[in-house]
């Protein structure tokens, strides 16, 4: 790059060609690009999410405890945002548990949800450049 150009050196017996860097939508440095082209995560690499965790109690007439949590993890291939996206996963789990009680009763809640989804993208719409189609298989 010189002068706010990137300087383009094309096979012989083509010219060279300068592109003004306010002409390109994504500049990226050789080491990023080959690393986008050919990173191959693990099964550990690449979550993004978050953890959630929670409680109340209650002390009146009626004594009242509720205790939550909750995970939520993304991991989105490829990472970088100049390339058209692949696939997507989402793992979610939540629970909570409850406990009332008063007197001569006693109440107790237990509430569970887990799901994942897998998101695979095939094409990408030429004039909006996002994903066009997708498939979606998901468990609950």
């Amino acid at each position: 790059m010189q002068d706010q150009k990137l300087q383009i050196a094309p096979a012989a017996p083509a010219a060279p060609q300068s592109i003004p860097v306010s002409d390109s939508a994504v500049v990226i440095d050789q080491a990023a690009f080959q690393k986008g082209l050919t990173h191959s995560p693990g099964i550990f690499s690449d979550w993004a999410g978050t953890l959630t965790a929670g409680a109340t109690l209650v002390e009146a007439t009626q004594k009242n405890r509720t205790f939550t949590s909750a995970v939520a993890l993304v991991r989105a291939e490829p990472t970088e945002a100049w390339l058209d996206p692949s696939y997507r996963t989402l793992i979610s789990f939540s629970q909570s548990y409850g406990r009332l009680s008063e007197p001569g009763a006693v109440f107790k809640t237990s509430i569970y949800h887990a799901a994942i989804e897998q998101d695979e993208y095939f094409s990408t719409s030429p004039s909006a450049g996002r994903p066009s189609k997708t498939r979606c298989r998901s468990w609950i």
